[in-house]
């Protein structure tokens, strides 16, 4: 970063460091996630920090390191994947669709974590919201999703309108027209 952006890093590290409100906190992450990404590279403070951001007892700041993550993107985000993953099982739904949604947009390093979507799409337990964006997520994994059509297509006839509809969305995304039954 030239001075001016290394200024401004410092002084949302600084923050973050005394921060309480977690809206504050939520946007401070991800602001240093763009800020890296614009200059080419995320340095390895604001990656502790955005890591950090992950043990928060606000969901609003978990949802928001998982967007943060996205933000920074490529090789700057490889170092946070494992606990973006986590974030498929965190008790907080906000938590889970950001962590999916966020895995959509990594592409090739979000497309390794195929799989898991697929399980949190079926697991029955998940509320329809998070099985149906896991299910969009899916839909922009190219190869990876497409290899997982045959699972996707059992969730056709979920009992759940709103995880049926996803299954059938994200089927056609990989050129597989759906009628309904």
């Amino acid at each position: 970063m030239g001075e001016e952006g290394a200024a401004h890093e410092a002084d949302l590290l600084g923050r973050m460091a005394v921060e309480r409100d977690p809206r504050v906190m939520a946007a401070a992450g991800v602001s240093l996630a763009a800020m890296g990404k614009a200059t080419g590279s995320v340095s390895s403070a604001s990656l502790d920090a955005i890591g950090r951001m992950f043990l928060s007892q606000h969901p609003g700041v978990r949802a928001a390191a998982a967007e943060a993550v996205y933000v920074a993107g490529g090789e700057s985000a490889a170092p946070l994947m494992g606990k973006l993953l986590k974030c498929l099982d965190d008790r907080s739904p906000k938590v889970k669709i950001a962590a999916a949604s966020a895995l959509a947009q990594l592409g090739e390093f979000g497309e390794v974590y195929a799989v898991n979507l697929c399980r949190l799409a079926h697991d029955p337990s998940q509320l329809p919201a998070v099985r149906a964006v896991a299910l969009d997520a899916l839909a922009y994994m190219e190869e990876r999703g497409a290899a997982l059509c045959d699972d996707i297509a059992e969730l056709l006839q979920d009992p759940e309108v709103e995880v049926s509809q996803a299954a059938q969305r994200a089927l056609e995304a990989f050129g597989i027209q759906v009628g309904w039954f």
